[in-house]
């Protein structure tokens, strides 16, 4: 993905450097690195129409929270960069990643805003941290997901992904980043599975249900 310091005309300010990510539906989104200001608007992300006429629920004071804590990251040890609709500013999308016990890894987490997904934004921003993390010397995102659903983890195994017990009910599961850029047809499809099949939460408060 190639950065760009341009706006698209009658577009929204948003502070350089971004990269236009490009969706399956010649649609865009603006991706950039999270910062303190956005903050206020991150839990439009845990919106979800589910009322006639399209008005929002309410989002849980603990998601709220939850999601605010992300615009604080140190942009080093961990990372979060968020999508916005360049026409407007609205948040799309946000995609981060943290430490954790695996050396060289990270655990990672995509969410994408209700009426947004499905449209490849998740994807987009996945390729974006994917990038990022390669960068910093990491060679592999983790995830927590539902060990009772034998099909996924199938799936993930044949996909490369590296299915090791967890806790409980969880197993945790390492996906290589590989040398390239982006994400591959493997790694795409690891971590597509992975969000399709309930991505745990950042910090335990991110709704079911994540698409990319």
């Amino acid at each position: 993905m190639t950065l760009h310091h341009d706006i698209p005309p009658g577009g929204a300010e948003i502070q350089p450097p971004v990269q236009l990510g490009h969706l399956r539906d010649g649609g865009l989104v603006a991706i950039r690195e999270v910062e303190r200001r956005d903050a206020a608007r991150l839990p439009e992300l845990a919106m979800r129409a589910i009322y006639p006429g399209g008005i929002p629920s309410p989002v849980a004071p603990e998601t709220r929270r939850g999601l605010q804590d992300l615009a604080a990251v140190d942009h080093r040890e961990a990372e979060c960069l968020l999508a916005v609709d360049p026409l407007t500013g609205a948040p799309v999308g946000i995609a981060s990643y943290r430490p954790c016990d695996r050396h060289g890894c990270a655990e990672v987490d995509v969410l994408v805003r209700d009426g947004r997904r499905g449209r490849g934004a998740g994807t987009a921003l996945l390729e974006s941290l994917a990038d990022v993390a390669r960068s910093r010397g990491l060679h592999g995102f983790t995830k927590r997901v539902c060990a009772q659903d034998d099909r996924m983890l199938e799936m993930l195994d044949r996909l490369g992904a590296d299915c090791r017990e967890g806790h409980g009910d969880e197993v945790e599961v390492e996906v290589p980043l590989g040398d390239g850029e982006g994400l591959g047809a493997a790694l795409g499809g690891a971590l597509w599975a992975v969000a399709r099949g309930g991505l745990l939460p950042v910090g335990g408060v991110m709704p079911p249900q994540t698409y990319v």
